[in-house]
């Protein structure tokens, strides 16, 4: 059995390595919605961090979790195809970064799972099942970033598909 308070610990360590990963990503892509996603990646799970280690503290004095407590932000703004001309090379940098958070949240979402199966009491399997769905709110909006980028590279193939010919011919 997972304890508590190493799950939380873990838990912790996770949202301030994304954070952390997003934070970078941001400065390197240029796919606008992918920079908004990211932004909001960022942040949410620097919200998580610090919701996490207010919920180890409580447990440390001895209180109980505040699974309730636990919120995350509606994603509001527009996830739209990019109309900007950005290289297709750009994109598909970008693509890959967001496949890797892709991978990340998917990540996120077994470990909450996995640490909800662990957990003894009813607040820390609640809090641990909430977290597994917020993850699971992550993974559906990059996945929604690639098919955005990926559809904006396909519509600048087709503008002009000596692009990728072009690109093709480049590599050695």
């Amino acid at each position: 059995m997972l304890s508590l308070v190493k799950a939380l610990k873990l838990a912790e360590s996770l949202g301030e390595s994304r954070a952390k990963t997003y934070k970078k990503y941001l400065q390197i892509v240029d796919f606008p919605a992918g920079k908004k996603a990211l932004q909001f990646l960022a942040e949410a799970e620097n919200s998580h961090l610090q919701f996490l280690k207010k919920q180890s503290q409580r447990l440390n004095k001895g209180e109980k979790v505040l699974y309730l407590k636990l919120h995350q932000p509606e994603i509001i703004f527009p996830l739209a195809e990019d109309s900007s001309k950005k290289s297709v090379g750009n994109l598909t940098s970008d693509i890959g970064i967001f496949r890797i958070v892709s991978d990340f949240e998917r990540y996120d979402v077994q470990f909450y799972k996995y640490a909800y199966a662990q957990s003894k009491s009813p607040d820390s399997r609640q809090l641990f099942k909430n977290m597994s769905k917020i993850e699971e709110k992550h993974l559906e909006l990059i996945n929604k970033t690639v098919k955005l980028a990926e559809n904006s590279q396909k519509a600048l193939m087709h503008e002009d598909p000596r692009i990728l010919f072009y690109k093709m011919t480049k590599r050695k």
